[in-house]
C-alpha cells in the first residue's frame, strides 16, 4: 500500500516538473502576459459561476485553484484551465436548494456532498468508459441547452445590473419582476438586501429628492460598525450619493477611540467617577436611524451624523446642493451646563459643568430612538433637537449659523422637530417642553413653548388635563383622573398656521389650538389617551389639521 501511494505521489511530482520542461527565464514575459490574460478572464468568470450557483465570490477562486492543481496533477493537456463551469451551476443550485430545504446552515454540506457524489459518478462513468453516452446527444439539443443556460444566466443577473430587487421563482416570474420594478431607481450598483432607506424623504422645490441609506453588516448587524450614505435624486433621475464618512470634517476614522461611559465602563458611582472614562472604537460616521435632510436657502443641505458606536460624537454637516461640503459644527463637548447647573446628581465635588455620564464637557447626541430632523430657518442658520441626559433626559437645542458657528442652545430638544412661524420680518420657534423628571418622585410641567430667533422663551402653553379617556364602542367617552402632574406633549413636530395658531398633540389624546401668547382656543378629543404616541401633527393651506391617534387618521376643519 505505501509503495502504491510512493509510486503516486512519484506520478503526480514528474507531471507537474513536466509542465516546466523546456522552460527558460527568457520565456518570462510571455508567461506573464499568459497569466495576467488568464487572470483577467478567470477572475472575473469564476465570480458569477460562483453567484450562480448561489455562493459567495470567493468560493469561485477556491473552486478554480483545487481543479487548476489537479488538473495539472493528474490531466492529460497542458493547454486546458479547470474551474467552475457556468454552465451546470443554475443546475447545482436548484439540486442544493432541494437538499437545503430552504436552509442556510445546510447549504454548505449539502453542497460538499453533492460535489462528492457528482465526483464519485464521473470516476465511475471514467473506469466503465462511458464517454461514448455523449455521443447520443444530438448537437441541436446541446446547443439549445446552452442557449437555455445562457438566457437563464442573463435573467439571473439582470436584477444585479440595473440595481433593482432580485426575484425568487422560475424564469417566467424572474421575467415578470424585472419588468415590474425597470422604472426603479437605485443608486448603487446593486441590490443589497443589508442597505435601508432610513428616516424620511425630503423634497425640494425643483423636485429633487433626497434621503439617507444605512448598510448593516450581514453578519452582525447589531453589533458590528455600519456605513452611512446620503443620496440625491433630481427630476431626471440621473442618482449621486456619498458616503457619510467622507462628509464630517474632522470626524474621527471609524478605529479611533471615543469616550463612552464610566456605566459602559462598569466604573461603579457616584458618577463623574474620579478616573478617566473609558474608550472604545468610535465607529463610521452615518445618519441618525430616523433623521433625514432638511433642504435650506440657497439649495443649502443640512444633515446631521454621528460616530456608529458613539452617539456622544455627532456633528450638523451643511452641503452644497451637488453635496460637496460646506461645514461641519461637531456637537462633541460644547456645553458648560452639568454638574453643579442643570446636572443635580453628581458626585460631591465634581467638576462644575460636566457631564457625570463621562467627567467630560457636555456632549449634544444624535440618539438612533429620536426623530429630530434638522430644521433649516430662514436666515440661512439651522437649528437641531439633540439628547442630553444629564438634564432630566431633556436634551439640548443646538442653533448654528449659516456659516457653521454656535449661535446658542436651548434646555429642551429631545426628540422633537420645532416649527418655524415667520412673521413680522422675523421669526419664532415652537417646541414641546417637556421636563421628564421632577425631584423627588414626581413629573412635569409639560409646555408646548415659543421661543425667539435667539432662543429666548416668549410664552408657554402647560399641560393641564389629568384625565385619561377612551372612546367605548356606543361613541361614549369614559375617563379616569390619573395623571396627577399633566400630561406629556408626545409630539415629533408640532404644527403652526400662518396666523401663528400652534397646534399639538398630547399623551391625553386631544388636539390642542393655541394662539399667540399661550391662551388656548379650543381641544377636541379623539380616540384615545395614549402613552408614548409620538406623531406628529401637520396643518394644509386650507387649515386643516391631520393628527394620528390609535391608528386613526383625523382630519379637523373643513
Amino acid at each position: 500500500m505505501a509503495e502504491r501511494d510512493s509510486h503516486f505521489m512519484a506520478r503526480c511530482g514528474q507531471v507537474l516538473i513536466g509542465a516546466f520542461r523546456g522552460w527558460t527565464p527568457a520565456l518570462l514575459a510571455s508567461e506573464l502576459v499568459v497569466g495576467l490574460t488568464l487572470a483577467a478572464i478567470t477572475i472575473p468568470e469564476q465570480m458569477a459561476t460562483a453567484k450562480l450557483a448561489g455562493f459567495a465570490p470567493q468560493v469561485g477562486f477556491y473552486a478554480f485553484i483545487g481543479a487548476t492543481i489537479g488538473f495539472a496533477a493528474l490531466g492529460a493537456s497542458r493547454l486546458i484551465t479547470a474551474g467552475a463551469d457556468s454552465t451546470i451551476s443554475p443546475i447545482f443550485a436548484g439540486s442544493l436548494a432541494v437538499l437545503a430545504a430552504g436552509s442556510a446552515s445546510m447549504h454548505a454540506s449539502a453542497a460538499t456532498t453533492l460535489a462528492l457524489i457528482v465526483g464519485a459518478m464521473l470516476i465511475v462513468g471514467g473506469l466503465l468508459k462511458l464517454g461514448w453516452i455523449a455521443n447520443l446527444l444530438s448537437r441541436p439539443v446541446v446547443t439549445g441547452f446552452l442557449v437555455g443556460i445562457a438566457v437563464h444566466i442573463m435573467v439571473s443577473q439582470l436584477p444585479s445590473f440595473f440595481g433593482i430587487a432580485q426575484s425568487d421563482g422560475d424564469l417566467v416570474t424572474q421575467v415578470e419582476s424585472i419588468a415590474k420594478n425597470f422604472s426603479a431607481i437605485n443608486p448603487f450598483t446593486t441590490a443589497n438586501s443589508n442597505r435601508f432607506v432610513t428616516g424620511p424623504l425630503v423634497v425640494d422645490a425643483d423636485g429633487t429628492l433626497l434621503y439617507n441609506v444605512i448598510e448593516l453588516d450581514p453578519v452582525l448587524p447589531t453589533t458590528a460598525d455600519a456605513q452611512g450614505w446620503l443620496v440625491r435624486i433630481p427630476p431626471g433621475g440621473s442618482p449621486s450619493m456619498v458616503l457619510y464618512q467622507t462628509l464630517v470634517n474632522g470626524a474621527p476614522a471609524a478605529g479611533d477611540q471615543c469616550p463612552y461611559s464610566f456605566r459602559a465602563g462598569n466604573i461603579p458611582g457616584p458618577y463623574p467617577a474620579t478616573v478617566p472614562v473609558p474608550t472604545g472604537p468610535c465607529g463610521s460616521q452615518r445618519p441618525g436611524f430616523n433623521s433625514g435632510p432638511a433642504i435650506g436657502p440657497g439649495g443649502t443641505i443640512f444633515v446631521v451624523s454621528r460616530a456608529h458606536y458613539a452617539q456622544n460624537d455627532s456633528s450638523i454637516v451643511a452641503l452644497n446642493p451637488d453635496l460637496t461640503p460646506k461645514w461641519t459644527y461637531r456637537m462633541r463637548e460644547i456645553l458648560n451646563d452639568g454638574c453643579g447647573v442643570l446636572a443635580t446628581n453628581c458626585r460631591q465635588g465634581a467638576p462644575t459643568g460636566v457631564d457625570p455620564s463621562t467627567g467630560l464637557k457636555p456632549s449634544v447626541w444624535v440618539n438612533d430612538q429620536a426623530s429630530s430632523v434638522p430644521v433649516a430657518l430662514p436666515d440661512g442658520a439651522v437649528l437641531y433637537g439633540g439628547l442630553t441626559t444629564y438634564n432630566g433626559a431633556r436634551g439640548h437645542l443646538v442653533k448654528v449659523s449659516p456659516d457653521g458657528k454656535l449661535m446658542g442652545t436651548y434646555d429642551f430638544g429631545w426628540d422633537v422637530t420645532p416649527a418655524v412661524w415667520v412673521h413680522d420680518a422675523t421669526y419664532s420657534i415652537i417646541t414641546k417642553d417637556n421636563h421628564y423628571f421632577r425631584p423627588p418622585n414626581g413629573q412635569g410641567p409639560y409646555d408646548i413653548t415659543q421661543l425667539n430667533r435667539d432662543l429666548g422663551p416668549q410664552w408657554m402653553y402647560t399641560s393641564t388635563e389629568t384625565r385619561s379617556c377612551s372612546t367605548e364602542a356606543d361613541g361614549g367617552i369614559t375617563c379616569q383622573s390619573d395623571h396627577p402632574d399633566g400630561f406629556e406633549w408626545c409630539i415629533n413636530a408640532p404644527a403652526v398656521a400662518p396666523d401663528g395658531t400652534v397646534y399639538g398633540n398630547s399623551e391625553d389624546g386631544r388636539i390642542y389650538a393655541i394662539r399667540q401668547g399661550g391662551q388656548l382656543i379650543e381641544q377636541r378629543f379623539l380616540l384615545q389617551s395614549l402613552g408614548a404616541a409620538y406623531t406628529p401633527i401637520a396643518v394644509d393651506s386650507k387649515g386643516r389639521v391631520y393628527s394620528m391617534n390609535g391608528g386613526v387618521m383625523t382630519v379637523v376643519g373643513q
